[in-house]
């Protein structure tokens, strides 16, 4: 790979192939498609340190948490974990996707007559202090879901009782959650999230709210959640 502007002195050195950084201002090319770094010498770039290597999931070999609802029937009761009505009659309930052929949880507000639906699925306590690096991780999927929301969030002071989740302090993590507009058929992967800043017990919840729109609020899907770990 070399240096690609023709315009600069050093346009056919290559680049090299250790790690290291490179100081550069980050722009756009003239289409606006792509970034690109804008370098003033060859000298801003310094790759003399080790490269780094790719990880995988089986680089994080301990599992703190998974769950697959394969147990589950009905409203969603799992040992520790809480289903929590803030407001509305809808909980998470469990439900067979016949594109996967299993079972995984779901929440929805449409026809419930709620004019309003906040329901919280919350995991238990994960020990956080044994080790180093954490990454959570699910999918999700929806059905006609444009009036309803779901967020993936931490928290660390919540003490385990469903009428407290509402004083406790949660922060929001960066989840990737399914879009409106994806296919009601597909599953989409939340990406790694690193929960290595955490420390302490914590608890993560998926919170869904609805308004019952009759024809826009739909469901979300939930499955395959896991926190791995080293």
């Amino acid at each position: 790979m070399y240096f690609c502007s023709s315009f600069a002195s050093f346009a056919n050195k290559a680049l090299p192939i250790d790690g290291g950084t490179i100081k550069a201002v980050v722009s756009k090319d003239f289409g606006g498609d792509f970034l690109v770094l804008v370098l003033n010498s060859s000298d801003d770039v310094s790759m003399e340190g080790d490269r780094c290597a790719t990880l995988s999931e089986s680089d994080f070999p301990i599992i703190l948490l998974e769950e697959y609802f394969e147990a589950s029937s009905g409203e969603i009761r799992i040992t520790d974990w809480i289903n929590y009505r803030e407001e509305g009659t809808q909980s998470w309930r469990s439900y067979t996707d016949t594109y996967s052929q299993s079972k995984a949880a779901r929440v929805g507000s449409k026809n419930s007559g709620n004019a309003s639906t906040v329901t919280w699925l919350i995991t238990k306590g994960v020990n956080l202090e044994t080790t180093a690096t954490e990454f959570l991780s699910f999918e999700t999927s929806n059905s006609f879901s444009n009036g309803s929301n779901l967020e993936v969030l931490i928290s660390l002071n919540w003490d385990g009782i469903g009428d407290n989740i509402t004083t406790a302090t949660w922060d929001v993590l960066p989840a990737k959650i399914v879009a409106d507009g994806e296919n009601f058929k597909n599953w989409v992967h939340s990406t790694f999230i690193n929960l290595s800043n955490y420390s302490g017990t914590a608890f993560i919840a998926f919170k869904f709210t609805g308004t019952g729109n009759i024809n826009f609020d739909g469901t979300f899907e939930l499955d395959t959640i896991k926190i791995n770990a080293r």
